[in-house]
Order: C-alpha cells, then structure tokens, then sequence
C-alpha cells in the first residue's frame, strides 16, 4: 500500500475485522508477516517495508493494485487492454470452445484465449450477468 487514503483504509478494516471477532495478526513490518508462514515458503524482498494484517477468517485483497499490476504486464506482453467494456455473453460456436466475447454494446471481440477473471464475484457474474452459463457447467479455477 502506497498512499496515506491506503493506510486508512486497510486501518478501518482492520478495525472492522476485529469488531467482528475475527482472529487476526497485524504486523508493521516483513520480518512480522513472515511469521505465518511456514518455513517452507520463501518469501524473497516482496514483504520488506511491508504493513498490514491478516484476517483467518476471511481474505482480502488490494484488489486495485493488483489489477494495475496486471493490466502493465498483459502490456509488456503486447495484450491490449480495453477498459470501459462490458461482456455480456460468451461466444461459444455449436456450444464448443470459447471463442470470444459479446459486448454491452452490441460489439464483440474474437479471441484464441478468454480468461474469466471476476474473483469473488464470480458465482453471481455467471447467473446474472451472463445468463448463457449455468451452474451445471464446469469451470477450471487456477487463481
């Protein structure tokens, strides 16, 4: 977390978090998160100046930043990323491989891969939003 609005922000969560009654560990530095980890998992330079918490009953994610930090590497690897869009169906030719999408406004846009990336949201992404799938059909998680 880089900014001021960041600290306040995972500060009230943490505040919820333990209003709440949730076992968690806040740590002010790497050295203090490493410690939930096995000694197993190396964890590299990535935590250093590292602060925050962890809630065991539940996750949480800076889910802006790490969407940043994908979007910069789909760039590095020459992907286009086109905000401002929303799918709204699955192209499935003879209901076989996925083989791009349909937009909010009537465009759609072909593709070798589709990648459905909409984390926690995912179960109500696939009833309401995209009513072509249903719960019958298999989805491989990789996260």
């Amino acid at each position: 977390m880089d900014s001021a609005d960041d600290q306040l922000y995972a500060s009230k969560a943490y505040i919820n978090d333990v209003a709440l009654g949730a076992r968690t560990i806040k740590f002010s530095s790497g050295d203090t998160m490493r410690t939930i980890f096995p000694n197993s998992v190396k964890t590299g330079s990535a935590l250093d100046g590292a602060f925050g918490y962890v809630n065991f009953e539940s996750g949480w994610a800076f889910a802006t930043r790490g969407i940043e930090m994908l979007m910069s590497r789909v760039i590095a690897l020459g992907g286009k990323v086109m905000g401002g869009k929303s799918v709204t169906g699955l192209i499935r030719p003879d209901g076989g491989r996925t083989s791009g999408v349909t937009l909010a406004d009537g465009s759609s846009i072909s593709a070798s891969l589709v990648v459905i990336a909409s984390g926690s949201w995912t179960a109500s992404t696939f009833r309401r939003d995209l009513p072509d799938l249903d719960d019958k059909q298999q989805f491989l998680s990789t996260g």
